[in-house]
């Protein structure tokens, strides 16, 4: 009875939000006409920067609705145009000019111009700004020497020529042109708008008021508090000035509308079990993810596609129990990935960090470690010592967690389990320093504890969707580098007599700035002379020869022990068709179509006015 109850409220939920969008749709979407789909696209986003999340697939495959790099790369490997209409190469110069579609913000009246690329990934490129997607851009003309604070952010290799052409020169004798322009498919590297952002920089992709998009869909409606999330149709998106044709031949559904778990009534896992009914009454017609317990069920309805990621359990280096490397390497081998990947159910067992949707230099031929990881426990050292791992709190991750906290602890170690979830807080919308809710200027957002943990080293063991960054292995090796990882420098003056970084690894950088560390505080010589060849060999197979090399460094240090190789997996019903998964795994609805849309829109609708599933809730 409990379970039909909560249908019932389910379905309740998603017609009454159904009934608040088809009235804020009419009354704030000009776009106007189409499908308005009720979706599950995940649990609730706290940041929709494109440069801003690092550790959850999730949050990135909806950021990639919102914003759209230059290229894209399709399942098989190809390069196809995004934000780029055409690109030409010059060898002799060392240089690729890409010429960018005419397209709008989403505020519809503001050309996304070429210096919105150049402002985004000066963003990421400037010495201060702690960020691994940087890695992507090493390649171009003085971008590393920029990071590393050798050079001034004005002589990056970047320009805009006009309003609508890019041109990026790279490094002498480089010749991996095509390796490079597929790492301008990584959403981290879209386009940002320079006025949005300037004045908002720390928490500008929290709050529909201050997002700027330029991708298939805008943002209009983010109520954490209410659990309502929409995206409608971006008017303006691939659209020129003078186009006459339908909005729907550049994005067909007028909206995309979803909701969060707010009911504390229900666990997470019975939330989306109601969900996945309701594809049945075609009260919803597309759900992100699937339970653990209906994962096998499903297994032969679902589409389930490898990403670019990898399930990962990240040490930090710098706490005294993990700089020891056979401390770390005992941890790794206790633990059998096989019997991880049966608790997942979708995920394959990690044989490196590296997934095989990364490439060997070639789109057709899949990455494979030169010196594989054991998918089954091996036989592990004892030892002593007390650590907490820290990871999103959802049924999954809990049960990988307890099964590596028994074995782990059949070892002789302590281990304390730390789920988390999004912190919620209100700050000033205009400053961003925190504030009371009753401020007349308070602003809600939820911070994401296992991405600043992340950023700050604030933890033991961390689980996290380690990310590859593009279809080559340069941008995720170079992020456990000690002086290629993207983190920049640190200004803050260095009090004397304290050890430095820079002092660790004989850095020779100025003595009033600090050169961060990665976020493992991991640091290896052997590993940064291999990356250093890798980054100076501008062939691309004799660079991939070192990367191959590199690797198997990185996982005989084990710095990180990577578990699963990530795969998505979503459900969706008969009345939609017309959705595509690229190279990362991320969805796209952009084509896609729901038969009779209208007949769906006015039932929701009709069934609201009545609320009839609201009733029922009240019987216990």
């Amino acid at each position: 009875m409990k379970k039909v109850i909560s249908l019932l409220l389910i379905l309740g939920m998603l017609a009454g939000m159904a009934a608040v969008f088809s009235s804020c749709g009419k009354a704030k979407d000009p776009a106007g006409g189409g499908a308005q789909i009720s979706v599950y696209l995940g649990p609730e986003i706290t940041d929709l920067d494109p440069q801003g999340n690092q550790t959850s697939d999730t949050a990135l495959s909806v950021i990639r609705l919102l914003f759209e790099p230059l290229f894209t790369v399709e399942p098989d490997g190809d390069l196809a145009l995004a934000g780029a209409k055409k690109y030409k190469i010059n060898k002799s110069e060392g240089k690729v000019t890409i010429d960018l579609r005419e397209t709008y913000w989403s505020d519809g009246s503001t050309l996304v111009r070429a210096s919105d690329y150049v402002f985004a990934w000066k963003k990421l490129i400037r010495a201060d700004s702690d960020n691994p997607a940087a890695t992507l851009l090493f390649d171009v003309k003085n971008a590393l020497k920029i990071k590393q604070g050798n050079e001034r952010l004005d002589n990056l290799g970047v320009v805009a020529v006009d309003n609508d052409t890019l041109e990026i020169t790279f490094e002498e004798g480089f010749t991996a042109y095509d390796t490079f322009l597929r790492n301008l498919a990584n959403v981290a590297l879209s386009p940002l708008n320079e006025k949005m952002v300037n004045n908002r920089e720390s928490f500008w992709g929290k709050s529909v008021t201050t997002i700027s998009s330029n991708g298939p869909f805008r943002l209009t409606v983010l109520d954490y508090l209410e659990g309502t999330f929409r995206l409608d149709r971006n008017r303006a998106y691939h659209r020129s000035s003078d186009s006459t044709a339908t909005l729907d031949a550049y994005v067909i559904p007028a909206a995309l509308k979803t909701i969060w778990n707010v009911d504390a009534t229900l666990e997470n896992d019975e939330y989306l079990a109601n969900l996945i009914d309701g594809l049945a009454q075609n009260t919803v017609f597309y759900v992100g993810e699937i339970p653990q317990s209906l994962r096998e069920a499903k297994r032969s309805s679902a589409v389930i596609t490898d990403t670019l990621s990898t399930y990962t359990y990240v040490f930090n280096c710098e706490k005294p129990l993990f700089a020891d490397a056979a401390v770390r390497r005992a941890l790794s081998d206790a633990l059998d990935r096989e019997e991880i990947a049966r608790i997942a159910v979708y995920g394959k067992p990690a044989t490196g960090l590296i997934p095989k949707t990364v490439s060997e230099g070639k789109k057709a031929n899949a990455w494979t470690a030169t010196t594989p990881l054991s998918t089954t426990a091996t036989s592990a050292a004892t030892g002593s010592g007390s650590f907490t791992l820290t990871y999103h709190e959802d049924t999954i991750s809990q049960a990988i967690a307890e099964y590596a906290k028994g074995r782990w602890e059949s070892l002789g170690y302590v281990v304390t389990l730390e789920p988390v979830t999004s912190e919620y807080e209100t700050i000033d919308s205009t400053t961003g320093a925190p504030v009371d809710a009753t401020d007349e200027n308070a602003m809600a957002i939820y911070e994401d504890v296992v991405q600043q943990k992340f950023e700050n080293g604030n933890y033991d063991v961390l689980a996290i969707d380690y990310q590859m960054y593009s279809t080559n292995a340069m941008a995720v090796l170079s992020t456990f580098t000690s002086e290629m990882n993207g983190s920049g420098m640190d200004a803050a003056p260095i009090v004397p007599g304290t050890p430095t970084y820079d002092e660790l690894i004989n850095n020779t950088n100025a003595p009033s700035y600090t050169l961060r560390g990665n976020r493992m505080n991991y640091v290896s010589a052997a590993f940064d002379e291999k990356m250093a060849a890798a980054y100076a060999e501008k062939d691309p197979t004799a660079r991939n020869t070192l990367l191959h090399e590199a690797e198997a460094i990185l996982l005989a240090d084990m710095p990180v022990i990577p578990l699963l190789f990530n795969q998505r997996a979503y459900l969706s019903n008969s009345e939609i068709s017309g959705l595509s998964v690229d190279r990362y795994g991320f969805v796209s609805f952009t084509s896609c179509k729901q038969k009779n849309f209208e007949k769906y829109f006015e039932v929701v609708t009709k069934a609201t006015a009545a609320e009839p599933a609201a009733e029922g809730d009240d019987e216990d």
